[in-house]
């Protein structure tokens, strides 16, 4: 079947995009009372000091005071200069949003609930020590690996999972529909960016066809969405239909660091056997669809087996964010066990977690690599402890490579990426760029048997802030695959060089340079 001739629906009669919209929408309702809010905080904070000169003394002392606790604080030392200069930029205020961020005073009943899930029955069964036993036995590298993740209980290492990979997201999307017309009991989809167009509206109509068939269809969306994309009451326009929904997170007029903590998955599970990740969101950009004029380069995974438990706990513990009243549990469902080879392991990360598993996977593959290291990310905003790491691997002789974007699709972020160029570079590192347009993949291959696809990209905000999702893979069918995507690609890239590292002015050279000492807070 053609992409035309594939059934679209459509809730909206337009697509709410657009500067217009996000000025006169609820995003700039959001922005405004935003803006009245910080105004009027910081014209009470001004009277107070003509009115009081002691108190003046008194904001002095506690600057003094959060930009103490800001340098002897355990984060990284990129993310301490941004906080200092904040501090000190902004008296009060700054080291008042410094320690509100850091005794996590907005996050509390939010991670207390999460915790609450993780002691739920929601822990899916899995071979775990017999394949552990089994690792032990050929490679104490991947086994340690393996026991770090699986410390919070809820990532286990799988084998004999049947994997697929797409290259392109267009692959993923013509695969999922296939899969999502045969679900027989359950959908879950958990998504950063929903837009009405072909791509969501020929899974839509699916969806609504197994709502009425009885099938419990669920859909989680980031609050990014009513911003540009979606009406405040899309959720209610797809209940209507049968389909249950909830927005994660949605922007509230009040200053808060909940701004950051965005749910950047992008997971679909079906029936308990099969899931999909990966970079690819549910519009039409990400499958060159449309009049969008640059390619976009994104790449998904397809699981099948019994390492569908974990991504479906995932979801599960989102959904149940707001109301732990509906618990549920992971339903037994007999999982086929595929004759194929390497293992699995299927991850996620929120920002209330004690394990970085984001940070942890990246790290290993890193420090492990005894011939290369090829990466694919949209932004680099790289923090101390990682830049050192990436730049440490490629002196020691690793051949080190990362593929970004040719054509950006956001000039500023573009710009920031570009700040790490230099040091990449005489590091050893190759920086290539891809002629065709757009790379939205998030991925890591190393030495032919170790590669990571997911939602994760290599800035702050992935690997700290926002809730994400990925597959780490190892000896799989799947990394052959990789493979074969790395080399076609390096063929359609141009390298760079210090001669050709910036794209743009010397404004955008100095945007990038502001960017990168905000970044660690963004």
């Amino acid at each position: 079947m053609s992409n035309d001739e594939i059934p679209v629906c459509r809730l909206l009669r337009y697509t709410n995009k657009g500067v217009l919209h996000t000025v006169f929408g609820y995003g700039g309702f959001v922005c405004i009372m935003l803006l009245f809010e910080i105004s009027f905080t910081l014209m009470c904070i001004r009277e107070m000091i003509n009115l009081l000169p002691f108190f003046a003394f008194g904001v002095g002392c506690f600057t003094v005071f959060s930009c103490v606790c800001i340098i002897n604080s355990e984060i990284d030392y990129c993310s301490k200069l941004s906080w200092v200069l904040l501090a000190i930029c902004i008296p009060l205020a700054g080291g008042l949003l410094y320690f509100y961020s850091y005794f996590k005073i907005s996050r509390r009943r939010e991670e207390h609930k999460i915790k609450d899930i993780s002691r739920s029955k929601l822990y899916p069964k899995s071979h775990f020590c017999d394949v552990i036993e089994e690792l032990k036995e050929n490679n104490d590298d991947i086994a340690n690996l393996a026991l770090q993740l699986n410390q919070s209980g809820e990532y286990p290492i799988y084998k004999s999972c049947k994997t697929e990979y797409y290259s392109y997201g267009e692959y993923k999307w013509h695969s999922l529909l296939l899969d999502l017309n045969n679900a027989k009991k359950y959908i879950y989809l958990e998504y950063f960016i929903v837009e009405e167009g072909t791509m969501w509206g020929s899974i839509l109509d699916i969806l609504i066809k197994k709502a009425k068939d009885g099938l419990d269809v669920r859909l989680i969306y980031d609050g990014n969405c009513e911003l540009s994309l979606l009406p405040v009451n899309y959720p209610k326009k797809l209940e209507a239909l049968g389909i249950k929904c909830k927005v994660f997170s949605r922007y509230k007029p009040v200053v808060s660091i909940n701004f950051n903590f965005r749910d950047h998955r992008k997971l679909v599970v079906i029936d308990g056997n099969i899931a999909y990740t990966g970079g690819v969101n549910l519009a039409d950009t990400y499958i060159n669809h449309g009049t969008a004029p640059e390619h976009w380069k994104d790449t998904a995974v397809r699981l099948e087996g019994e390492c569908v438990n974990s991504f479906a706990l995932m979801f599960l513990k989102m959904w149940h964010c707001e109301n732990l009243s509906q618990g549920d549990e992971l339903s037994d469902v007999y999982h086929t066990k595929h004759n194929c080879c390497g293992y699995v392991i299927p991850f996620g990360y929120s920002p209330f977690d004690q394990i970085n598993t984001s940070v942890i996977l990246y790290s290993h593959i890193l420090r492990n690599a005894q011939r290369y290291v090829y990466m694919m990310t949209p932004f680099l905003a790289l923090g101390d402890s990682m830049l050192r790491l990436i730049t440490s691997t490629a002196q020691r002789g690793i051949d080190v490579r990362l593929i970004m974007s040719g054509i950006p699709d956001n000039k500023p972020m573009q710009a920031l990426s570009e700040t790490y160029y230099k040091t990449l570079l005489s590091s050893g590192v190759k920086i290539y760029r891809y002629k065709k347009g757009v790379v939205h993949a998030k991925m890591f291959l190393s030495d032919d048997t170790k590669a990571v696809v997911g939602s994760v990209n290599l800035d702050y905000r992935s690997l700290y802030h926002n809730f994400e999702c990925g597959v780490f893979f190892y000896k799989t069918d799947t990394v052959k695959d990789i493979i074969n995507d790395f080399s076609r690609t390096f063929t359609i890239c141009a390298e760079v060089s210090c001669d050709n590292i910036h794209h743009g002015s010397m404004i955008s050279k100095a945007v990038g340079s502001a960017l990168r000492v905000a970044a660690p807070l963004m």
